[in-house]
């Protein structure tokens, strides 16, 4: 009887020894599971920290302003650039009149010239007629009456420049001067210049 009271009082120690180890284990393994989630979610506060979205924000700030400067930059060029080859076209206009008006007085000269030529060969021919005294050799010269000449600009003699003017020809004078400066092309992608693209392109 002896042998079995101990025996159950062992009994008894072992499974209450059991039970308290095995809420010191339960115990041990909740405070590890807290201490997991209680780190976890300090390091996720830190990943969501304001000051990280601030510094993101001021550097596209940063970027976006220096875009703005360097689009009216860029407008800037193009107006001057559009104001100056306006200019420049409107002096070779200037040039191209002066040249047309040359070109159609030296035809106008060339046009009186021929009339002056026609009006002294008729007074000519009209001294001889009257001269005449037979009445048939009056008809025979009466029926050769000088011809008026055609009139079209076909037809008149080529009349050359001035000497030394050199800017008659097609695309050699000043409109030629202004189609040749061609503008200057904004190189590709030029707002990408900002603080922060250039220190990501400088990293790689």
């Amino acid at each position: 009887m002896v042998n079995e009271s101990a025996a159950r009082q062992q009994n008894q120690f072992l499974a209450n020894l059991t039970q308290a180890m095995r809420a010191t284990s339960e115990v041990a393994r909740q405070a590890s599971v807290a201490e997991c989630r209680s780190s976890a979610a300090a390091l996720v506060e830190q990943l969501q920290a304001r000051h990280g979205i601030e510094e993101l924000r001021a550097l596209a700030d940063a970027d976006i302003a220096t875009i703005r400067l360097q689009s009216r930059a860029q407008v800037e060029a193009v107006r001057a650039e559009t104001e100056r080859r306006s200019t420049a076209r409107r002096d070779a206009l200037e040039h191209e009149l002066e040249e047309w008006q040359a070109s159609v007085a030296r035809e106008e000269v060339a046009v009186q010239e021929r009339v002056t030529a026609f009006e002294a060969e008729v007074a000519r021919f009209f001294e001889r007629l009257m001269a005449g005294t037979d009445p048939a050799a009056f008809a025979t010269l009466a029926s050769q009456i000088p011809e008026s000449p055609a009139f079209d600009r076909a037809s008149l003699t080529a009349v050359a420049p001035p000497e030394g003017d050199k800017s008659a020809g097609r695309g050699a004078g000043p409109a030629a001067m202004w189609r040749e400066d061609e503008p200057e092309t904004p190189p590709d992608h030029w707002w990408l210049d900002s603080p922060t693209a250039i220190n990501k392109r400088s990293n790689h």
